[in-house]
């Protein structure tokens, strides 16, 4: 039930907490780009997906999150190789139960 995604450091051991705001009980619901986090959090009282901009330190509101969703520990998100798509898991009764969102270009 964390809402906290924390960065290691692999040679002294130091943790920093970069974002405790992700959506209490999909801990699992996040993916990493070479420019940031995107994780499922909240945003004006509905379920968003957010991202962790490395470069700003700082959270930046994606989109509303479509639709229903997922079971707890049935979520989950992955971002293409080329990082401009990122397949969400949903649950609503659609043709599919994936969804691929397009980002803005770099």
């Amino acid at each position: 039930m964390s809402t906290t995604i924390a960065r290691l450091n692999l040679q002294n051991g130091h943790q920093d907490a970069l974002t405790d705001s992700v959506l209490p009980g999909y801990s699992d619901t996040w993916a990493l780009s070479p420019r940031g986090i995107f994780f499922l959090g909240h945003a004006q009282d509905r379920a968003a997906i957010e991202f962790f901009d490395f470069s700003s330190d700082r959270e930046e509101h994606v989109d509303d999150f479509p639709g229903n969703l997922p079971q707890i520990e049935m979520s989950g998100f992955a971002v293409s190789p080329d990082g401009k798509r990122l397949w969400v898991v949903r649950a609503d009764p659609m043709p599919s139960d994936i969804e691929i969102t397009s980002f803005r270009p770099e």
